[in-house]
């Protein structure tokens, strides 16, 4: 017999031999040993496996496993033994309800799986894994508890996949990160798997942490009641490139900082779909992200996925950073809170699109300073020909009782631009209030000066029922419609909208209905050739209430109304000058006669060379031609002198203006 095999036979005790090698199958044992990168007893194990078949290692103890490689079962009595004998690729099977202490074991083998059959608790701090292993950890309806430290430790290296497992924690904090398991990076899948109760004292990523990169794709998981110093339920130090699909995070808690439910330390490339995150929430502190915390940028996707229920300082639901390229379909943001600003998102800056999506019901509670009952900007939204598509999305009952912007609040020390548009679908802002007294959509901040663009795209309308509030030290802007591709409708009802500079409406149509009306005071109001002023009343108004239930909206109930028109406070322009020349002004009439003017403009006015055209509601016996309707009402003009149609050239400004009328 070779001296070699000689030597390992008497280095160890005969019940940790698995198999005699015999002379006569030296050979194979040689062949074996060429195949397989092991010295020593490694590869005489890789020997019997490849010689003899099923591997023994003596009496079977309470904690036996089972290596399974290459569909050949080796039992083991100990974890220790299994552990050692490990090659690439083995399959650990763990007896049905056993899962023996597994403190400080090294895993020096790639690719190695974990399988068990039933439930069990791992005691201690779980496995180490070397530089570049990769573990695999799956079982149908497993439960595993951890009664002490973590499940996995793979600090310094990268995790493989997981599945079918419910991993809980009966622990104390673990001290430093990752509660359940923390590794350089994370690959592969984590499916069907809950990671329910880790914690980690002052640290980061209660279930799972990432010093590099997480490049996991997670579906059908749920991290519940997971608590950390940030990242409650998953922190990464890196880029987020995974995926998540129909998972859960739920009740997930940061103690000390942000993102309780997703902390991402850099930059968001990845997709969340078919998700719920409920009740995460961050300590009342200066945190961001009640659900996800994205401190770089977000370039990545939010699709079909709920956000109910979070709280942060700010950004109840996300805050994200500089640089963002947000793309969020169908989903809702229902009933998050931020104690500071944004209720729902905050981010130094937004472009992309936020398309089909409902906020409803969320709010930014106490600050007098900042706001912003659904988002919340410190930078800038777009600019032309790069507008925040918000095609499809709806903003309904969202508040900030204490601060500006019921709906979108923004903060800024110089100018911005802030560019929405409605390109395949209309936009809905409706029942938004701020600390005043009628509901506003959108708020400037005092110290700021925006470039305000409201563009519709042909057939689609941006709806504000609620008002916008741009007055400020600095001057802003609004031009509606700035491309000649963009001619669909802005409409404002009902409300006064302010703005501290000019207002051209530029393609398209603006409409003021049901006594809505916008004060550019001291500066000018200019209707471009080809664009319309429409001045309406009695216009039917949606009214959109959301339903709420405990994962959202789940329903809007749509009711509709006919409103009345005030005409003591008739839709006006408030202007130092209006220009209105070769434009189209068109006003709806009312039922009744009114008793003050349609359109106030309080500066001069001139309409050369416009069409002014006025419709009467179907049925309406209350007018004849002869009838004296006061359309404007200018400085130094005809004010409480109603004039007749035969008047109209000796009203100021109305010089070469074409009247239709359609009684």
């Amino acid at each position: 017999m070779s001296p070699n095999i000689i030597r390992h036979r008497r280095a160890l005790s005969p019940k940790h031999i698995p198999c005699v090698i015999r002379p006569r199958r030296l050979r194979l044992a040689r062949q074996a040993q060429r195949e397989t990168s092991g010295r020593g007893f490694g590869w005489v194990v890789a020997a019997c496996l490849a010689v003899s078949g099923a591997l023994s290692l003596g009496a079977v103890a309470e904690d036996a496993v089972t290596i399974v490689r290459g569909g050949v079962n080796a039992v083991q009595d100990t974890l220790a033994n299994a552990i050692g004998l490990l090659q690439d690729n083995d399959t650990i099977v763990f007896k049905p309800d056993t899962y023996p202490n597994a403190t400080g074991y090294t895993i020096t083998k790639d690719n190695v799986a974990f399988k068990g059959a039933d439930t069990g608790t791992f005691a201690g701090d779980g496995y180490l894994l070397p530089d570049g292993s990769r573990v695999q950890v799956y079982n149908p309806a497993t439960v595993l508890s951890v009664s002490s430290g973590r499940f996995f430790d793979a600090a310094g290296h990268v995790m493989g996949s997981i599945a079918n497992l419910q991993l809980e924690s009966e622990a104390a904090p673990v001290g430093g990160e990752g509660g359940a398991i923390r590794a350089d990076g994370f690959a592969g899948t984590i499916s069907n798997t809950v990671f329910k109760g880790f914690a980690v004292t002052n640290y980061n990523g209660g279930a799972l942490y990432a010093a590099g990169d997480f490049n996991a794709n997670i579906a059908y998981s749920t991290f519940i009641e997971n608590t950390a110093g940030t990242g409650a339920a998953i922190e990464t130090e890196g880029n987020f490139n995974g995926n998540i699909d129909h998972s859960i995070f739920i009740n997930n808690t940061a103690t000390n900082g942000h993102g309780a439910a997703i902390k991402i330390r850099n930059t968001f490339t990845g997709t969340i779909s078919n998700s719920v995150f409920i009740g995460n929430k961050t300590n009342d502190g200066l945190t961001f992200g009640g659900a996800i915390r994205i401190i770089g940028a977000f370039a990545g996707v939010i699709d079909n996925t709920v956000f109910a229920g979070n709280f942060s300082n700010t950004g109840g639901a996300i805050a994200a950073g500089n640089a963002s390229t947000f793309n969020i379909t169908n989903s809702v943001f229902s009933k998050n809170t931020a104690s500071s600003s944004g209720g729902a998102i905050m981010s130094a800056n937004i472009n992309g699109a936020i398309t089909n999506t409902i906020f409803a019901g969320n709010e930014a509670t106490n600050s007098s300073t900042y706001g912003g009952g659904a988002i919340s900007i410190s930078g800038s939204i777009g600019g032309v020909g790069d507008y925040l598509d918000l095609s499809g999305t709806m903003f309904l009952q969202n508040s900030t009782p204490n601060g500006h912007g019921g709906a979108i609040f923004m903060e800024f020390t110089s100018t911005r631009t802030i560019a929405l548009a409605a390109l395949s679908g209309d936009v809905v802002f409706q029942g938004n209030t701020d600390r005043s007294s009628q509901p506003t959509a959108l708020d400037i901040d005092d110290y700021s000066s925006a470039t305000l663009l409201f563009s519709a795209a042909a057939g689609r309308t941006m709806w504000f029922y609620d008002s916008v509030q741009a007055v400020t030290s600095g001057t802003n802007s609004l031009t509606i419609n700035a491309e000649a591709t963009h001619t669909g409708t802005v409409l404002f009802d009902r409300y006064e909208s302010a703005i501290s500079g000019p207002v051209t409406v530029a393609h398209g149509t603006l409409t003021l209905q049901n006594g809505a009306s916008i004060k550019a005071t001291g500066f000018d109001f200019t209707v471009d050739p080809g664009a319309t002023l429409t001045v309406a009343y009695e216009q039917e108004r949606t009214i959109y209430t959301p339903v709420y239930g405990n994962d959202g909206v789940t329903l809007l109930r749509v009711d509709t109304t006919t409103e009345t028109p005030a005409f003591t406070t008739a839709s006006a322009i408030d202007a130092a000058t209006a220009t209105f020349d070769a434009a189209r002004l068109r006003f709806l009439l009312p039922s009744a006669k009114p008793t003050s003017a349609l359109l106030t403009v309080t500066g001069s006015a001139s309409v050369e060379g416009a069409l002014i055209d006025m419709v009467l509601p179907a049925g309406a016996a209350t007018y004849s031609k002869g009838d004296r309707i006061v359309l404007i009402d200018a400085a130094g003009g005809t004010s409480g002198t109603p004039a007749t149609h035969d008047d109209y050239v000796n009203i100021r400004g109305l010089q070469g203006a074409t009247l239709q009328y359609d009684f």
